[in-house]
């Protein structure tokens, strides 16, 4: 019996390594170099409650605001709390309108037209930064697209949680 459980246990780990080694395999599909993310810290592994800063007041806030709030309960991994002292972490949001030119190729809906050739197109970016809600220490910054897109990243650079494998043996 003890020599069953062994090799369950052994093809559990053996099961989790292959899928660990496809994931991580050097020259797989993409050839292109990605620098590894800096580890999140285990402060934010582990929080589990957030509260929610607004540092930019205006309409185009609120709307990446409420986007933010939306993505964070998709996302279901922090609960969000009205209230700062109740909160593990804090996440301030601030918000910034940018005005990129494009040229040629038709002027994109809502488009401010500078010339027949270029158009000036108005783009509203976010800059999300979490803290440790009692130390103030920041533990992960990321912005410069909408508020939906740097949780995104967060989101990926996320470790997952453990994995449960259950196997089952019939004699």
């Amino acid at each position: 019996m003890k020599v069953r459980i062994a090799l369950v246990c052994l093809l559990i780990a053996g099961i989790g390594g292959l899928a660990e080694g496809n994931a991580q395999r050097p020259g797989s599909a993409s050839t292109a170099r990605v620098t590894p993310a800096k580890p999140v810290p285990s402060t934010l592994r582990e929080a589990r409650t957030i509260f929610l800063i607004n540092e930019t007041p205006g309409p185009a806030a609120d709307a990446e605001l409420r986007d933010l709030q939306a993505q964070l309960r998709q996302w279901n991994r922090f609960r969000i709390v009205d209230r700062a002292d109740l909160a593990d972490l804090t996440m301030s949001l601030a918000t910034s309108e940018i005005e990129r030119t494009r040229i040629a190729g038709g002027a994109p809906v809502g488009a401010r037209l500078a010339n027949p050739r270029t158009s000036v197109v108005r783009t509203t970016v976010s800059t999300l930064t979490v803290r440790q809600r009692s130390s103030g220490e920041i533990l992960w910054a990321g912005g410069n697209e909408p508020a939906g897109a740097v949780i995104r990243r967060l989101q990926q650079e996320m470790p997952l949680g453990p994995a449960l494998c259950v196997v089952v043996w019939c004699w």
